[in-house]
């Protein structure tokens, strides 16, 4: 019951983020892309719920665009964990090449932060997983708070630019409907507050370690701060239904969806 609580909240959630999107398969020519953590380069241990969150921002992002097949945060922790470097500090080459092999990704996103006051720095790189080839970089720089939605949006904007490739048409024949959409900033799809989204991060962590009941306190912890953070009602469903909670499980698929 649990997993099918947990398998009926996110086809829910796939079909706002996808609705009308064709499979991800190698033969529809889009280009497959793997977003691993980010370095946290500041040095300073606060900051680490960002190593996830940014790639959690960036993946939700990046996977409203029909031309990309995005390799999903929780497929990337387990392949993290099948390779042995589920607690690495930092994305080695050979983690890249691995992971993106075993994801079948074409490109990989790998990326650091660092912090000087309020300010923040992001810095993400696309590469060749297998040669390590820089394909292409970018940096966005702001207000660590309030402006980290806006810059998170902005990199994704010229990482997209970088990555999608035009959607092939045949000449006189009308774009398909179902490649025809609208991208949607960060705040639209998922939280308006930071707060909630470092404690979505956290819980997000705590529930792929298995680690329920902690996970559970804090995707509560994001609720509060945001009632309406679908993506954190979502896990809360999984959570409780992992958990046995299934009365708790079904009433937070249902505010979820």
């Amino acid at each position: 019951v649990a997993i099918g609580t947990a398998l009926l909240v996110l086809a829910a959630m796939a079909g706002v983020f996808f609705r009308g999107q064709p499979p991800a398969t190698a033969e529809d020519g889009r280009r497959s892309v793997a977003v691993f953590y980010f370095d946290n380069l500041t040095g300073d241990p606060g900051l680490d719920w960002l190593r996830t969150g940014l790639t959690d921002m960036l993946v939700t992002n990046l996977s409203q665009s029909p031309g990309l097949r995005v390799l999903g945060t929780s497929r990337l922790y387990q392949l993290l964990d099948e390779t042995g470097h589920r607690d690495d500090r930092t994305v080695s080459a050979q983690v890249v090449d691995a992971v993106s092999r075993k994801a079948q990704a074409t490109t990989a996103l790998v990326g650091s932060f660092v912090r000087a006051g309020s300010q923040v720095r992001i810095q993400a790189t696309l590469q060749d997983p297998k040669s390590g080839e820089v394909l292409a970089s970018e940096r966005v720089e702001g207000n660590a708070e309030d402006g980290l939605f806006a810059l998170v949006d902005e990199l994704t904007g010229r990482l997209r630019k970088r990555l999608e490739r035009p959607s092939p048409t045949r000449i006189g024949e009308k774009r398909h409907a179902s490649w025809e959409w609208k991208e949607k900033k960060l705040q639209e799809v998922t939280t308006t507050s930071v707060e909630a989204w470092k404690a979505y991060a956290e819980g997000s962590r705590l529930h792929e370690r298995l680690q329920e009941k902690e996970a559970q306190a804090f995707f509560e912890k994001a609720v509060e701060a945001d009632p309406g953070f679908a993506m954190a009602l979502a896990k809360l469903s999984i959570v409780h239904g992992n958990l046995g909670n299934l009365d708790k499980a079904r009433a937070y698929s249902a505010k979820a969806v």
